[in-house]
């Protein structure tokens, strides 16, 4: 993302792209924007209780920047936080509420696993929105009559498992 600027997806007219297809303005190019209207839409007429985040949340390559750098004192050096999230998903029925997430392969920098996903799991403690603590995680929600346990495990997991970290997949 720019500093200012949007979150803008990829664009996969490039001619050999595996999945190759047309460009279709008014959608492909604010399909964030979109979701986020829809969003705000259902949670001004239902109000959640929190938001329950699947991973990706840095498209393409993560937070622009190395892992591993000053966690502890957070800044948003790159403005992704403010126009990939909380200028993105706000409003009645989304102010305030906790995202409860997962870190998937995007948030890690893509194919090469050396972006700043330390910062995704870090933003935890500089937001009162923000929950993912972990790369593996669990939280339990508690109601009047029955107790929700989420366990949140994202995908570097099974790819760990494979023996595909670290290698282009």
């Amino acid at each position: 993302m720019k500093d200012g600027q949007p979150p803008v997806p990829a664009d996969h007219r490039a001619p050999g792209f595996k999945h190759e297809r047309e460009f279709v303005d008014g959608v492909d190019d604010c399909a964030q924007q979109r979701v986020a209207e829809q969003m705000k839409a259902r949670a001004g007429e239902k109000n959640p209780d929190y938001v329950i985040n699947l991973a990706d949340n840095f498209y393409w390559a993560g937070i622009d920047t190395q892992c591993g750098g000053p966690c502890y004192e957070f800044a948003d050096d790159t403005g992704q936080w403010a126009q990939g999230f909380e200028n993105v998903y706000n409003g009645p029925g989304l102010d305030g509420k906790q995202w409860l997430g997962v870190l998937g392969n995007h948030d890690y920098g893509g194919w090469m696993f050396n972006k700043g996903w330390d910062r995704i799991v870090a933003y935890t403690w500089a937001s009162d929105r923000w929950m993912t603590p972990a790369l593996y995680w669990a939280a339990k929600v508690n109601y009047g009559d029955f107790t929700v346990d989420y366990r949140c495990v994202g995908f570097l997991h099974r790819f760990q498992r494979l023996g595909h970290v670290g290698t282009r997949l």
